[in-house]
């Protein structure tokens, strides 16, 4: 008969012997399974998930924009605004075709439909110039605060091609002149650049921020003294914007003025500091630099 201690320690191996059996079962099972197989290849087990969707060919795949809602992208439509139909809609502005367009957003179609690159009816239309077209667009609804496929807003398109008549339309539309272009410039930032004096005056009028900065830190006197617009300078002093007005690396005006050698403004920029001394005794006075 075996005694107790031998009976104890042979029960406990047998236990042993029973726990590592179940263990080397799971992990065989394991092993033989396809997708053990596929991860120690190195290779992803691709998962069923049915028939894959054919890719739609009106689908617009583009990062978010803040300016951007429902309805503006040629997939986001719904019943009765067939693929057909956006698309006549923008071959019609590209033709300058005023009867079809009027037709079209007349049946409903969403007048801020989006190609893949970002163009838009009215940018097509500003673009080329078509004031009637960019008439009937902004009164269907388009947006204006956008950037078309040239990271241009459709107002900082008209000043870049010195339409006037067009900046007039938008701005009656409301279009805010504050939105940037992929410049990192407003719209008045490219008027006074550009020396679009017209279009930098009738911003002014309507109320665009004198001390938004352009892309290089200026402001719109220091903006207007490298340029050498002695109009816009005179217009942004009369609307009270400090002859001071310093940029992003805290350079006056003067400054440009004198290193673009443009006289005409460091005179005048003088004389309205003088007068704003007179105006104000603790007024910082200009110093040609």
């Amino acid at each position: 008969m075996m005694n107790r201690p031998v009976l104890l320690r042979t029960m406990r191996v047998a236990n042993l012997l029973r726990s590592w059996s179940a263990v080397l079962v799971i992990v065989g099972s394991a092993a033989s399974s396809p997708v053990h197989a596929t991860e120690a290849s190195g290779a992803v087990p691709a998962l069923d998930r049915g028939p894959r969707a054919k890719p739609d060919p009106d689908r617009v795949i583009r990062p978010p924009e803040p300016w951007r809602r429902p309805g503006d992208s040629i997939a986001e439509f719904g019943p009765g605004h067939d693929s057909a139909g956006r698309r006549a809609l923008l071959e019609a502005t590209r033709a300058d075709d005023v009867e079809t367009i009027r037709t079209l957003l007349a049946a409903g179609i969403n007048p801020n439909i989006a190609t893949p690159g970002g163009d838009r009816p009215l940018s097509i239309a500003v673009e080329r110039q078509q004031l009637e077209t960019v008439r009937l667009l902004l009164l269907a609804g388009a947006r204006t605060d956008f950037r078309a496929a040239s990271g241009l807003t459709p107002l900082a398109t008209a000043v870049l091609l010195d339409d006037l008549p067009t900046v007039e339309v938008l701005l009656r539309a409301r279009a805010d002149p504050e939105v940037r272009s992929s410049n990192r410039n407003t719209a008045l930032n490219d008027a006074v650049a550009l020396s679009r004096t017209a279009i930098a005056l009738r911003l002014i009028d309507a109320g665009a921020d004198l001390e938004a900065p352009d892309r290089l830190g200026r402001r719109v006197l220091g903006g207007a003294a490298a340029s050498g617009n002695l109009v816009v300078m005179e217009a942004a002093l009369a609307a009270g914007v400090d002859p001071d007005q310093r940029d992003r690396n805290e350079r006056p005006p003067v400054y440009w003025a004198n290193v673009l050698v443009h006289s005409d403004i460091v005179a005048l920029l003088e004389r309205a500091s003088q007068r704003r001394s007179r105006d104000r005794p603790d007024a910082f006075t200009v110093t040609p630099r």
